[in-house]
């Protein structure tokens, strides 16, 4: 038998709430409008999977339509800093709370996803190009084999 009080969880509270968040992309939001505390809905989220799951999918699109949102007010802007404040404000929370998606790209070296390529001279002979690029492949082999033909020269000249 389970302790404590009853779960104040019901499917309407639930639908409720996932709209809000689809809305607003704010758990907070949805909590004072329903009048449910955070803490109940991050127990809801660890005991309902259903509910932790269309909560997940929920802020997604909360994130979109603030995004969204963010841009049409600063097209429609009547109070220039006003809006510009709010815009930068959302920018900035949206590239915090989902950095992939919203965040600025940054490239850095060795990564997997965008891996850096040195700049190509477009002017440049595609021959020649080739020919160090084949130049470049002999010394990286003649240094895995442990060295160059004149080293090997010169050793055999000292013999």
């Amino acid at each position: 038998m389970a302790l404590g009080r009853p779960s104040t969880y019901t499917e309407e509270k639930a639908l409720e709430i996932i709209k809000i968040v689809e809305n607003t992309g704010s758990i907070l939001a949805a909590c004072n409008e329903v009048g449910v505390p955070r803490s109940t809905i991050s127990r809801w989220n660890q005991n309902n999977e259903d509910f932790a799951q269309a909560i997940a999918h929920a802020k997604q699109v909360g994130y979109d339509n603030r995004a969204e949102l963010a841009v049409e007010r600063a097209r429609t802007a009547s109070d220039a800093q006003l809006d510009r404040l709010a815009f930068d404000a959302d920018r900035w929370y949206l590239s915090k709370i989902d950095p992939k998606r919203y965040g600025d790209k940054l490239t850095l070296g060795n990564d997997p996803e965008s891996p850096l390529v040195p700049p190509q001279d477009t002017n440049e002979d595609p021959n020649v190009v080739a020919a160090r690029a084949i130049l470049f492949k002999l010394a990286k082999a003649e240094a895995a084999l442990g060295g160059s033909e004149k080293a090997i020269r010169n050793k055999q000249a000292k013999d």
